[in-house]
């Protein structure tokens, strides 16, 4: 979709790449010049790739992350692409009885037609909003702005 529309608003033909394997690998890619851009969570940002501890909300993520890639890659992170991802655990009700779970929030319990809570609603669910899970895109310099 984003390849589609770089080529709707500038005319310039996007080679797309898939399957390139896990952040890490793609951000060296772009790194050694082998790609121009690509869509990355500032949580990822921030945990994996600056091997970082979030601390704030995702805004907090965003703005850090935004200033760590500038200043250690050389690369601008531009505005969040607009959707979030946040995480939910989703557990067989055989291990959420175990005495694995028993210090567990009980909202991790509840169920709705035998679907974990957790799988339902990711209110009642841990997330990782705190990470800062907002999509973004890393420009190499190289692109014209």
């Amino acid at each position: 979709m984003l390849a589609q529309h770089i080529e709707a608003k500038t005319g310039i033909p996007v080679i797309r790449k898939t399957n390139l394997g896990g952040s890490l690998l793609v951000h060296k890619a772009l790194l050694a010049g082998e790609l121009e851009l690509y869509v990355e969570y500032t949580g990822t940002a921030l945990t994996a790739v600056l091997n970082e501890s979030p601390q704030g909300d995702s805004s907090a993520v965003y703005h850090r992350v935004k200033q760590l890639y500038s200043e250690r890659f050389h690369l601008e992170v531009t505005e969040p692409l607009g959707f979030e991802n946040t995480f939910a655990m989703v557990i067989r009700a055989m291990t959420r009885k175990s005495s694995i779970c028993k210090n567990f929030p009980t909202s991790l319990g509840s169920r709705q037609n035998g679907v974990p809570a957790s799988a339902m609603n990711s209110s009642s669910a841990p997330t990782a909003s705190a990470a800062g899970a907002t999509a973004t895109i890393s420009i190499s310099p190289s692109l014209p702005k």
